[in-house]
């Protein structure tokens, strides 16, 4: 079935065990839902010392047993100071392991440097595109879940995507914060 939703707010908690954004927001009918979505995993960015084999070190934090949350690791193209660098991208299944998993990587490995302070909502808005503070439109289903002041608690089964052309319902309150990020990277 399909949800529209206006998004008020979103942060991260757990669904079923696995790490889940919750998009906590309005329907058309001026209901407050909330829509648990659990297709993004957390990840940080690993910038390895020059020279190194790649898929030699992949192979070998794969295979530690010290590395059992991680879910993969693969190579990918930043912009580290304007200069194009290639990175380890590793994805976690828990995103209480990142920051001990970036630190164990540079005792491994012997140098290099981690990138790991997005909180998972926000690499959710930023990977995805994703608006808040706008219509958006995904596929859900319904779910219980107790203790929360909603009149709808809905999984998601696809991506959000958004309504740009919609009008903003009446709000009661308006509280923002501000995310900011560079043109030419850091």
């Amino acid at each position: 079935m399909k949800c529209r939703f206006f998004l008020l707010d979103l942060n991260e908690s757990k669904w079923d065990g696995k790490p889940c954004i919750q998009f906590w927001g309005i329907d058309a009918e001026g209901k407050r839902i909330l829509i648990l979505t659990v297709q993004i995993l957390p990840y940080f960015y690993f910038l390895a010392p020059a020279g190194l084999d790649r898929d030699t070190t992949r192979s070998k934090l794969m295979q530690d047993e010290k590395f059992s949350k991680v879910v993969d690791i693969t190579a990918d193209h930043r912009k580290l100071l304007g200069k194009d660098q290639t990175v380890f991208k590793v994805t976690c299944s828990d995103p209480a392991f990142l920051s001990r998993y970036a630190k164990a990587m540079l005792r491994i490995i012997g140098g290099g440097r981690s990138f790991e302070d997005l909180r998972l909502p926000v690499r959710y808005v930023t990977d995805c595109d994703f608006t808040p503070c706008e219509w958006n439109e995904c596929d859900v289903e319904s779910v219980e879940i107790e203790g929360v002041a909603v009149h709808t608690a809905y999984l998601a089964t696809s991506l959000p995507r958004s309504l740009s052309d919609a009008i903003p319902p009446k709000l009661r309150t308006l509280a923002f914060t501000t995310l900011t990020s560079r043109l030419r990277g850091s």
